[in-house]
């Protein structure tokens, strides 16, 4: 690590030398005796002839009352014997009760230099480790924007690459969806060419893939048809990227030119137009990832179908890390990018550790990490309670909700009318209030409201949703207008085990007549067993944290399936759901599109048509240590802002400050 050299050391470290000998054992009865002071002659009254220096006796007693010395005139190497005499040659300042018995005269006392107190310096200090906690095993071994699925890729995605630009989502206070702010990337500026609808984007000279060389308006077309071409797997074109004009029908039918999308265009070598289908300024900053450039000399070759597997840890970005290696469920290694665009990071290396929830608990606990989020709230608590930590919880937008396979063979004889009443019964079985205060500190954020994070959607009218507080036996009633057979048992899909809160859940519901029983997973399977396999009865997830209206989509419409490019987990076939999606996605404007969100949202929470029902939106459990200075990286999750990385720093006197 190159940091600045601290300038002297503390008191503390002073009185340690003295302890340990650091000044002899004269000079510290000097000290001990008379401050700082030193005796020394002026001269030699009477030489006597002596063959031999003893080296510690005491040649003569002289008793004196007291001896200071006013300064150090000189040091006199002593060759001879100083008889008595040379006591009365010595100039006394101020008496010191102190009595001194002996003088041995061997050798003059020398000047002990004592160091200036320690300096701290001010300001970053270049250098270092970050040591980051992911958490628990990694979802997918694929590290790219366009495939990821989960924070644990997000984790090095969101610092190896740039988007073309940053939007804003969920935070307190005014988003640039409300706003129309945003914040450079890949482009340092751009020009409203329609408002809500057309822009020019400008690239940035000084972005560099990690190379060296420089980013172009051909690699953001290439990283865009990375995304669009549904060849390549990714299925950007069914996400919000079909917003683009003429991207989703293009994406099912890809040219070779992907210029020939309505909503795509090439200007010159560093500038891109990009067009949507009407003008929407949340589209611009939702959380989707806004059209990453992809390098294409490093695609060169490789067959669509396996592109994105085949450089799925084999990195090439424009970032502030720089991809070093990856040991699979293990680590992932990068170094700082001294060539960052927006300035080089102050630390050397970045390293993002995945494993065992309460291993990383006891690594952050040992001061092994600088950032961990806590396993469950008792580790919270008890790590948020420890000198050299620093706890910063924060309000997640996604919701923990309740789903149903709506085609696993446990419902298989249900309407999906009565797995809609079960849905809801599930939410009313359960002690939110007590489960939040006993298991979760007062964490826990309780709603009802699905859409409670999209600031288009804030503020619905009366009767939009409805609430749903702790009755049981409502909850039993809706059981028995389902016909469910108490008999059953549901199978709940977990990648961990169960948590204190997971066992309450059980017990509630087992209360009102509903059993359920957990299916673990390994948390690398969950991309198989979940999204591609669905051999679920039962998950807690969430519908979505973003404003765009396509988030919750890619969760419940019935094309937005794994395969097909969509987190449709459940096999959710509603047709009115699809139908309300493809007229929300065709308003003219967002007071039209609140218009029917609003609409479709009502129907949603009502009876009989949940197929999510909310338990709670948590808070993220974020913990630092003290010596992480600068911006706090990690409160950006889920904010597709720029998550300044680069600006971290460790300081090594955190202790001192």
């Amino acid at each position: 690590m190159s940091h600045h050299l601290r300038a002297g050391v503390s008191r503390r470290r002073v009185l340690k030398g003295a302890a340990a000998g650091m000044f002899g054992a004269a000079g510290a009865a000097v000290l001990a005796a008379c401050g700082e002071t030193q005796v020394v002659t002026k001269e030699v009254i009477k030489e006597v002839p002596v063959e031999t220096v003893v080296t510690r006796e005491v040649v003569k007693e002289v008793p004196v009352e007291t001896v200071v010395t006013k300064e150090v005139v000189k040091e006199v190497a002593v060759e001879k014997l100083v008889t008595t005499e040379v006591v009365k040659q010595v100039e006394v300042v101020k008496e010191v009760p102190v009595e001194v018995e002996k003088i041995v005269t061997k050798e003059v006392i020398k000047e002990v230099q004592v160091e200036a107190p320690m300096m701290i310096p001010e300001g970053p200090i270049s250098g270092g480790t970050l040591r980051h906690s992911a958490g628990g095993g990694n979802t997918q071994d694929i590290f790219n924007p366009l495939k990821q699925v989960s924070s644990s890729q997000a984790y090095i995605t969101d610092y190896v690459f740039l988007p073309l630009w940053y939007g804003d989502t969920w935070g307190p206070g005014d988003t640039p969806a409300m706003t129309g702010e945003w914040d450079v990337a890949v482009a340092n500026r751009w020009d409203e060419v329609e408002r809500g609808r057309v822009y020019n984007f400008h690239i940035n000279p000084d972005v560099k893939w990690h190379d060296g060389l420089p980013v172009t308006a051909d690699d953001v077309l290439f990283g865009t048809k990375l995304g669009l071409d549904k060849n390549y797997g990714s299925g950007m074109h069914k996400k919000s990227w079909g917003r683009i004009d003429g991207a989703e029908a293009w994406g099912e039918n890809p040219t070779d030119n992907v210029e020939d999308v309505p909503g795509l265009a090439k200007l010159d070598e560093m500038t891109v137009q990009v067009a949507i289908d009407r003008p929407d300024p949340a589209w611009w900053a939702s959380r989707d990832w806004h059209l990453p450039p992809m390098a294409q000399h490093h695609y060169a070759g490789l067959e669509p179908a396996t592109a994105l597997e085949t450089r799925a840890t084999h990195l090439l970005g424009n970032g502030p890390m720089i991809w070093n290696r990856y040991v699979s469920q293990q680590f992932a290694d990068m170094a700082g990018n001294k060539d960052f665009a927006y300035g080089a990071p102050y630390v050397d290396d970045y390293v993002v550790r995945y494993g065992d929830r309460t291993a990383l608990d006891a690594a952050m606990e040992a001061g092994e990490q600088d950032f961990h989020r806590g396993s469950n709230i008792e580790a919270f608590q008890r790590l948020a309670s420890l000198p050299h930590l620093r706890p910063f919880p924060q309000r997640s937008p996604f919701g923990g909700h309740v789903f149903f396979n709506q085609t696993a063979e446990v419902f298989a004889d249900m309407t999906l009318e009565q797995q809609s009443l079960m849905i809801e019964a599930m939410v009313r079985a359960v002690d939110r209030d007590t489960i939040n205060n006993e298991l979760h500190a007062g964490t826990l954020f309780i709603s009802d409201y699905i859409f409670e994070h999209v600031a288009l959607m804030q503020d619905p009218p009366e009767g939009t949703f409805r609430a749903m507080p702790y009755d049981p036996d409502a909850a039993r009633a809706l059981v028995e207008e389902a016909q469910w057979d108490s008999e059953k048992e549901i199978q709940w899909i977990k990648w961990g085990p169960p948590t204190p809160t997971d066992l309450a859940l059980k017990d509630y519901w087992e209360q009102v007549g509903i059993k359920v029983e957990f299916f673990l997973v390994d948390g690398s399977a969950v991309i198989e067993k979940l999204y591609q396999e669905r051999v679920h009865d039962l998950v807690l997830a969430n519908m979505g944290g973003d404003q765009a209206v396509v988030d919750a989509c890619l969760r419940v419409c019935s094309d937005r399936v794994y395969e097909l490019g969509g987190w449709n987990h459940s096999n959710i076939n509603r047709p009115w759901i699809d139908e309300a999606y493809a007229d929300m996605l065709a308003a003219p404007n967002n007071e039209a599109l609140r218009e029917r969100w609003i609409e479709f949202a009502t129907r949603l929470h009502s009876k009989g048509n949940m197929v999510a029902g909310l338990l709670w939106r948590g808070s993220l459990r974020n913990l630092y240590h003290r010596r992480l200075q600068g911006a706090f990286y990690m409160q950006f999750y889920a904010m597709p802002v720029h998550s300044p990385i680069e600006r971290v720093w460790l300081d090594d006197y955190w202790e001192d400050r």
